[in-house]
């Protein structure tokens, strides 16, 4: 009777229970603004690992592009005959300065003074013409790096980057703002179990983001260049669009790995049981892969299956923790027997 007493002094009203979010939810807010003014302080190293990724990937397609490219033309050339076959006429012009850099590449001792330039004419096929400028060109063009299409773009990459990155460190935080708010309505055995939890969530989140960041995204974006080539369309990879994408898409990967922890937590207030979920493994198998799709923000059947494939383990990794953690506490099921226990104690 003094365990029920206890546990309805501590019954809480609908608007007491709203008032109680809205102060866990101040104070996780409050944790992620603490942490802008961190990750706005290193804004410029933020943006650049998130870009990193597509930029790794970026610059190896279009080099490998132009190399095709080049390399198809002067084949066409190749193929006809010889007095088909295009020319071209070329003069350039070499400075003393150009000649003694020359000179220098080249190993040898420039002479003490060369007072004037000289001029070079090239008759040459134009395939091997084109093979030997294309790169070095490209080089010059820079068609590689992620650009901005207006003034005000980098601000707003930079703000949604540390912005991203502020939620990301933040995480053990809010999470445990979360954990607080849940707790309040738990037994005590069940609020212990929540918060011993907390660290175990918090890795889980990091494992997330890891994995969506060292594998999900360089398969992404290969499968995205590979679909480019084969639809021979030109990549201009816009970096706003870039930033957004990545954040929301770690984002996603790390609160979907809490699963495990979340179905535990189901179990252990008694809404779901160990032998009910196990027997709708293939039903689960078809949610998540509809989470998958319906989550990810390009869509694309990579990124639904790094994230598909994943949550389908930690799926069974929570049938595992359920059943063992039922098996080694020998009080589930018997929340009132837990209490009084407690409470004699």
């Amino acid at each position: 009777m003094a365990a029920e007493d206890q546990f309805r002094d501590r019954t809480m009203s609908f608007g007491e229970h709203l008032e109680e979010l809205r102060i866990h939810l101040f104070r996780a807010l409050y944790g992620v603004v603490a942490a802008l003014f961190i990750t706005a302080y290193f804004g410029n190293t933020v943006v650049a690992i998130i870009k990193d990724p597509v930029e790794r990937r970026y610059e190896p397609w279009q080099r490998k592009r132009i190399e095709t490219r080049a390399n198809a033309f002067e084949k066409a050339q190749q193929e006809l005959a010889a007095d088909q076959r295009t020319k071209v006429d070329l003069e350039a012009t070499l400075s003393p300065g150009d000649l003694t850099k020359i000179a220098e590449k080249l190993g040898i001792t420039p002479p003490k003074q060369i007072e004037e330039g000289i001029t070079l004419s090239v008759h040459a096929p134009v395939g091997k013409v084109v093979a030997a400028i294309a790169e070095p060109i490209a080089d010059i063009d820079g068609k590689w790096s992620v650009k901005t299409f207006s003034v005000q773009e980098g601000f707003v990459i930079y703000f949604k980057a540390v912005l991203g990155a502020s939620v990301l460190l933040a995480s053990p935080w809010v999470f445990y703002q979360i954990y607080s708010f849940i707790a309040v309505g738990l037994y005590a055995h069940e609020r212990r179990f929540v918060m011993l939890s907390l660290p175990f969530s918090v890795a889980l989140f990091v494992l997330g983001v890891l994995t969506c960041y060292f594998l999900a995204f360089p398969r992404m974006l290969d499968f995205f260049f590979v679909t480019n080539d084969w639809l021979d369309i030109e990549s201009d990879i816009r970096l706003n669009e870039w930033v957004g994408f990545s954040v929301v898409l770690m984002l996603i990967f790390g609160i979907g790995f809490q699963l495990p922890l979340f179905m535990l937590l189901l179990e252990r207030v008694g809404i779901i049981t160990h032998e009910w979920m196990a027997s709708q493994r293939r039903m689960a198998i078809l949610v998540l892969a509809v989470i998958s799709a319906v989550v990810t923000p390009g869509g694309d059947p990579i990124t639904m299956l790094f994230l598909g494939v994943p949550l389908y383990f930690l799926f069974e990794l929570g049938l595992f923790l359920m059943q063992y953690f039922r098996r080694n506490n020998p009080f589930a099921g018997r929340t009132g027997q837990v209490e009084e226990v407690e409470m004699e104690i």
